[in-house]
């Protein structure tokens, strides 16, 4: 059994090691490929699959694979985005289930409100292609070594350039918990733009720990999933949170990132509101059926659910970043 175990383990660690590297170079950095020390958090201990494995890049690649095979719903915000509010009667999506719409400058005018240039646009059409190709192809390798890299990148532009900053760690000395102790490369963010119970963001994927927001979702599909009572998150209050989302390994932070992808992507096959999916899923004016949409990590926040501001060009200079390390 143990020698099995440890094939497991080799056999997925040498998948990580594709994108991770290719990442790193490009920021002239090791923050996904950085051995990190040895998780005291629980959260970091429930996959059988990553004992050992403490580097960031594992975490995200073992969650993108995860993810890329359970079919997800979230009826979280199904009023709002006019979705149905039964789970059953959803269409269910994984990070690979559906073909991703092309990108144009006429679409991403439907979709988004900071128009991206040209090149960018080319490479972000560039990435669905290729995603439509491999999927054809039921290349699972290569779809999750594309994903990998999204994600390896998304994370360098969300937090990991500057995550070990001196404001870092005063922020998680004045937020978090007496007994907890910031492990490196997790970025504390205080962002006062914000209303004041999102301010506080942390980790890779820089979600704010408050289970009344736009974390819900992520903490009930990983309890639904995860029903081992070690991994269960029972204590939603905001110091656990905290702790959850800055834990040394950075799993459930990691699944978080992949999941909000998602259920962007589940607004977009299940709602009943044209301006809240892509423009390619209408035809002769009335919306496709669910199981016959594409979907688009491009879209603006109030408009498909959208946690990552380079998704939807926020800063106008964002996405043309994220692209440029996905296709250097």
């Amino acid at each position: 059994m143990k020698i099995i175990i440890a094939l497991l383990i080799s056999t997925f660690s040498f998948a990580t090691n594709s994108f991770v590297d290719e990442v790193d170079t490009y920021f002239q950095s090791n923050e996904l490929t950085k051995v990190r020390n040895q998780s005291e958090f629980q959260i970091d201990k429930c996959h059988l699959q990553l004992e050992n494995q403490n580097t960031f890049g594992e975490s995200l690649q073992y969650f993108i694979n995860e993810l890329a095979s359970k079919r997800s719903t979230f009826i979280h915000v199904s009023t709002i985005y006019k979705m149905p509010v039964r789970m059953e009667d959803q269409e269910k999506v994984g990070l690979f289930s559906h073909p991703l719409c092309s990108v144009t400058k006429e679409s991403l005018s439907k979709t988004i409100k900071n128009m991206p240039d040209e090149m960018t646009i080319e490479l972000a059409n560039r990435f669905a292609r290729e995603h439509n190709e491999y999927r054809a192809q039921d290349n699972h390798e290569e779809l999750q070594q594309l994903w990998g890299k999204f994600f390896g990148c998304l994370a360098y532009t969300e937090s990991l350039t500057t995550a070990d900053l001196a404001v870092s760690e005063k922020l998680a000395k004045k937020y978090a918990p007496r007994n907890y102790k910031r492990p490196q490369g997790v970025k504390f963010y205080y962002d006062k733009w914000q209303p004041k119970v999102s301010r506080l963001n942390i980790g890779l994927y820089q979600f704010t720990p408050n289970y009344g927001g736009n974390i819900k979702p992520c903490v009930d599909s990983w309890n639904h999933y995860y029903s081992n009572e070690s991994c269960q998150i029972t204590n939603k209050k905001k110091d656990a949170l905290i702790k959850g989302f800055g834990s040394t390994a950075q799993h459930f932070n990691a699944y978080c990132g992949v999941h909000k992808v998602i259920e962007a992507f589940s607004v977009q096959l299940n709602t009943s509101e044209k301006r809240f999916t892509h423009p390619q899923n209408q035809e002769g004016g009335k919306l496709e059926s669910s199981s016959d949409r594409c979907v688009t990590p491009h879209f603006y926040a109030g408009w498909s659910y959208n946690h990552f501001g380079p998704l939807q060009n926020s800063t106008k200079n964002n996405l043309k970043k994220l692209m440029s390390c996905l296709y250097n």
